[in-house]
């Protein structure tokens, strides 16, 4: 399968029927959004437009609505916007972030959108802020990561901790409870 615009560094979220990508990089900064049919094969198919065009905004979700996490396109937007990934449209404004960082990495569990590290104004970053998901409105301070990383390798998460690989050549992994807001702990290498 193709993806409907060729792209990098741009944000996923799924549903159990539907995998959305949102925004990205191909020369240029993109808003677009197209998603895959998770259960069939085939290329991409448009879904709609981020209310922002930019890279290095990455993506959460709770099955149902997905939330994009800031980007960056002439310098770090804070804007977080969402979709409901069974309807196809354009994404609608969520609120903005607490500190605007981008090449983050987010996950979710049922109510909680967790968003770590990346970039923001001062440079690489070990800022954590959430929202919950059903409700819109500016982030919130979450906590810290034990390092910063300028460009998040990826997050895995269960029902109750998420886990992020920081980038930045090291080799760190720290983790969260996400319904608990506080700093990262250690998790081992």
């Amino acid at each position: 399968p193709e993806r409907e615009v060729a792209r990098g560094i741009g944000g996923g979220v799924s549903s159990d029927k539907r995998s959305c990508m949102g925004g990205g990089f191909t020369g240029s900064n993109l808003n677009v959004i197209d998603y895959v049919t998770t259960l069939t094969t085939g290329n991409a198919v448009d879904f709609g437009d981020r209310t922002i065009t930019a890279r290095g905004g990455d993506g959460c979700d709770d099955l149902s609505r997905g939330i994009f996490f800031g980007g960056y396109s002439t310098s770090i937007d804070p804007t977080i916007d969402y979709i409901t990934m069974d309807t196809t449209g354009n994404s609608t404004d969520f609120g903005d972030q607490a500190v605007a960082h981008r090449n983050n990495a987010c996950v979710a569990d049922a109510t909680r959108g967790v968003c770590a590290g990346g970039v923001d104004s001062g440079g690489a970053s070990n800022i954590i802020d959430y929202v919950t998901i059903q409700t819109t409105g500016n982030s919130t301070d979450f906590g810290n990561l034990t390092v910063a990383g300028d460009a998040m390798s990826g997050a895995v998460a269960s029902e109750t901790r998420a886990v992020f690989g920081v980038r930045q050549f090291q080799n760190v992994l720290d983790y969260v409870t996400i319904l608990t807001a506080g700093n990262a702990t250690d998790f081992g290498d």
